[in-house]
């Protein structure tokens, strides 16, 4: 059983993933989008770990309880962003 537990939170964090390359998402819209009732638990569960494994990254890292928090792809979130106007002006 454990095993199907961890399939299912594996395929749920692909989703996340493959949502959060095209925009980023306030945990109310991803719980809504992937069927799930309880956002908080999303949060505790894949979007905080998954920031902190460095797969996602927050819209507002600087206050994690701000009310427009939001989670994005790290290779097109801001940071990306921010990452690739630095490398272009060090040349």
């Amino acid at each position: 059983m454990v095993r199907g537990r961890e399939g299912i939170a594996f395929r749920l964090r692909q989703a996340i993933l493959r949502l959060a390359e095209l925009r980023a998402w306030k945990p109310s819209e991803l719980a809504a989008v992937l069927g799930l009732a309880d956002a908080a638990k999303l949060v505790e569960r894949h979007l905080s770990p998954m920031v902190s494994e460095g797969l996602l990254e927050r819209t507002h890292p600087e206050n994690l309880r701000h009310p427009e928090q939001a989670y994005c792809s790290r290779k097109g979130g801001p940071a990306a962003s921010r990452d690739k106007e630095d490398d272009d002006g060090a040349r």
